[in-house]
């Protein structure tokens, strides 16, 4: 019992990291109707660029933590302008758009690749070393940080979203994106804070990631495959679902640790996902239309 109340305390920090990816993700497939599979790479360069930052060239962690943001919410902004956007003007399908996303995928872990090497960094953590115990249970502060950060982070984009204008028209354009532009929403605008908000999301997760394993160009794949059987399992169209979808499958990976091997847990998850796309195509919390308008 001890030590499955541990483990539930270690998947809900990977949990953490992995909702923040789905999250992202899912929105951008919501709002702008893109599998954004660089989402991986995006990862993985918000971790090599606070890599940079604090452990290279020396800054305080909040400094570097600040600027790895701005330069990862850039990233994503070229992606958006210089690839997805002019992509859609010539209404590429749905293929096409894969094919460009995971090229940039391949193209920006190569360049991590070749800026750092191939192998594995470590981030100076410093919040580590503070443990707490809870009867038998041990967890650390950087596992609150994690968690609390996670969900802050999902409430703020709830909130942006609902409470604010141009979130009601995000989720007005995901819902039904031709209407949307008849009453005047900017499809260009609104793809482009989803890809913001995507990325702005990936940064903690990232340097997380640091803390707890260490850092390599594709570290983004685990967490991005995670994140896309979330989005499937919580509903595409629903950053509630793709929410959820992530910490229920990161707590389910953690307790099958417990009886089998490692990689069961991503073997059973995606499993998971197969019978939901077989048993509901539109996720738990998802809707059918959004589910057309991703394909």
């Amino acid at each position: 019992m001890d030590l499955a109340l541990q483990l539930m305390v270690v998947g809900l920090s990977q949990a953490a990291i992995y909702s923040m990816v789905a999250t992202g993700f899912g929105l951008v497939l919501a709002v702008s109707h893109i599998f954004h599979f660089a989402h991986a790479a995006v990862f993985a360069l918000a971790g090599f660029l606070a890599y940079a930052l604090i452990m290279q060239v020396g800054m305080p962690f909040w400094l570097g933590f600040v600027i790895t943001v701005a330069l990862t919410v850039a990233a994503g902004l070229l992606i958006q302008f210089f690839i997805y956007t002019p992509l859609k003007r010539r209404n590429a399908g749905t293929f096409a758009l894969v094919l460009a996303s995971i090229g940039i995928q391949f193209a920006i872990e190569n360049l991590i690749a070749l800026g750092w090497g191939t192998g594995g960094r470590y981030l100076e953590n410093p919040f580590g070393g503070v443990f707490y115990e809870i009867g038998a249970v041990v967890i650390s502060l950087t596992d609150i940080i994690t968690l609390a950060v996670a969900i802050g982070g999902f409430g703020a984009t709830m909130l942006f979203l609902k409470a604010t204008r141009i979130g009601r028209a995000m989720m007005a354009y995901a819902d039904n994106p031709t209407m949307a532009e008849v009453v005047g929403i900017n499809p260009t605008l609104v793809s482009a804070i989803a890809i913001t908000i995507a990325s702005l999301l990936v940064v903690p997760g990232a340097i997380a990631t640091g803390w707890y394993s260490s850092l390599v160009p594709t570290m983004g794949l685990t967490p991005l495959l995670y994140a896309v059987a979330a989005v499937v399992v919580g509903g595409i169209g629903s950053t509630v679902g793709a929410f959820l979808g992530a910490f229920m499958l990161g707590l389910l990976a953690a307790m099958i640790s417990l009886q089998l091997p490692a990689f069961w847990s991503d073997t059973i998850a995606f499993l998971i996902m197969m019978v939901v796309v077989v048993w509901r195509p539109s996720g738990l919390l998802g809707n059918a239309s959004a589910a057309r308008a991703a394909r």
